[in-house]
């Protein structure tokens, strides 16, 4: 484990327990994976805290106002320098407009709170004594990184996902209207895991389908790359 300075350290223990106790939107369950990450890079005794998340009723309808809920428990007690300064470079990150406009593309395309929220969470790992802030390359790196895998619910898929992962995730495009089409149900918020790199099996699926429209082929390539 990285011996990370006090400052550093006591910023992200006062994440954890804002995450740990702060009330949201019924949208972002699933995060026990986000106290997972934070205390990956803070110490024992941080480790042991309790992380029950307290949801509440009411739904998030957009980026902005996901950002405004992480943003407040990423906002921290001004009491050194260094908490002042992580707090005017937090205000900045979540008004930057081409941050805003990549989260939004990423939702755009995942659909699911959770995973925003855990994409941001996740960009905490690169914190050390060297980058010692929450910067947008660490968030446009993790939506880079993240850009193309799908989340899931509790399903975990455990044959191989091959031709199914190439119909699943057109299917999904589909049903998001990332690809304009009429009559495809994916399923009730079912997603699945996938990483659609075999563009072979993407143009098999394709030509299988009659309901796809004849510039899917195209439309797959340039999402790929």
């Amino acid at each position: 484990m990285i011996d990370l300075d006090n400052d550093i350290l006591n910023c992200l223990e006062c994440i954890t327990e804002r995450t740990s106790f702060h009330s949201v939107p019924q949208n972002l369950i699933g995060f026990d994976e986000s106290i997972t990450y934070l205390n990956n890079i803070l110490n024992d005794s941080v480790q042991e805290k309790k992380s029950n998340i307290v949801l509440v009723t009411g739904a998030s309808s957009s980026v902005e106002q996901m950002m405004c809920v992480f943003k407040s428990i990423v906002t921290i007690p001004e009491t050194t320098d260094y908490s002042k300064e992580w707090n005017v470079k937090i205000n900045e990150l979540f008004e930057d407009q081409e941050l805003i406009e990549n989260l939004n593309d990423y939702f755009d395309i995942n659909q699911s709170f959770p995973n925003l929220f855990k994409l941001i969470i996740q960009s905490l790992y690169n914190i050390d004594n060297d980058s010692r802030f929450l910067t947008k390359p660490m968030i446009l790196e993790s939506i880079k990184q993240s850009k193309r895998t799908w989340l899931h619910d509790t399903l975990m898929i455990s044959e191989s996902l091959g031709k199914l992962s190439c119909l699943a995730g057109i299917q999904t495009l589909l049903k998001y209207r990332l690809i304009k089409q009429e009559g495809t149900n994916f399923g009730e918020f079912i997603q699945f895991r996938l990483t659609l790199i075999d563009f072979q099996e993407c143009e098999t699926v394709v030509k299988s389908r009659s309901d796809c429209p004849n510039s899917l082929k195209n439309y797959i390539c340039s999402w790929l790359q």
